[in-house]
């Protein structure tokens, strides 16, 4: 019975200072989301607007590369101060998704086949074929020194 007893207040006290190491972290958990709130932090807002809200090169572009396309939506995108376009486009059954930056340059487009995956900007003209290759030296064989 004795030894019952003295477990029994070994576990007390066991628990008793577990709990008091424990106290402060628990105490200092709360305090840390409190000065998450104090700095919130800001959230992309996306906001349809009009065609004709477009930035003049955005209208161009799209007039120039995409006239097949209709227009079906157009969002403002503003995130961080930055603001960026993007304009969803169909053409029977294939979608499109273009998008400029705030002065209406093109940023990006998806890859071919309206797929939706963002891919790189359509390819730059070629080269000038009339103007000659630069020269190269001729390689030599080391061997035959």
């Amino acid at each position: 019975m004795k030894k019952l007893f003295l477990m029994l207040l070994v576990t007390l006290f066991t628990t008793y200072v577990i709990g008091q190491t424990q106290q402060p972290q628990q105490q200092q958990k709360p305090a840390a989301p409190a000065e998450k709130s104090a700095a919130p932090a800001e959230k992309p807002v996306k906001t349809e607007i009009k065609a004709a809200d477009l930035p003049k090169k955005a209208t161009e572009y799209l007039a120039k590369e995409m006239k097949d396309f209709t227009v079906e939506k157009v969002f403002k995108n503003e995130f961080h101060g930055d603001v960026t376009y993007s304009v969803y486009l169909a053409k029977g059954t294939e979608k499109n998704r273009v998008h400029f930056d705030k002065e209406g340059n093109f940023i990006k487009k998806p890859a071919s086949g309206g797929t939706g995956q963002l891919g790189t900007p359509p390819p730059q003209k070629p080269a000038d074929a009339t103007k000659p290759a630069p020269a190269t030296k001729p390689a030599t064989d080391p061997a035959k020194k």
